[in-house]
């Protein structure tokens, strides 16, 4: 048991041992990190719209401004659909 302690760290020389296995996966290895900037955008991107729905669409001086509300829904409406597409993707 105390041997397998003894290396921890890694040292760096692993990596270099290391990453040069994966080199044929790089496209796949981008390709799910893309996926994964996305999938977390997406998940950022409903609580960011819902505040500007309140802020600046429905309680701003002169009244609602619903051009405004009809495109912010329209754009929470499609962000569950998007994710979705990019889950369908990286599953695919």
């Amino acid at each position: 048991m105390a041997s397998a302690l003894c290396c921890w760290p890694p040292l760096p020389c692993s990596a270099k041992r290391v990453f040069p296995l994966f080199r044929p996966y790089r496209p796949q290895g981008v390709f799910v990190v893309a996926l994964i900037v996305v999938t977390s955008t997406v998940g950022i991107v409903n609580p960011l719209l819902i505040q500007a729905v309140f802020n600046k669409a429905l309680f701003v001086r002169g009244g609602p401004r619903l051009g405004l509300l009809y495109v912010l829904v329209a754009i929470m409406a499609a962000v569950p659909i998007v994710n979705g597409a990019s889950l369908y993707v990286a599953a695919g």
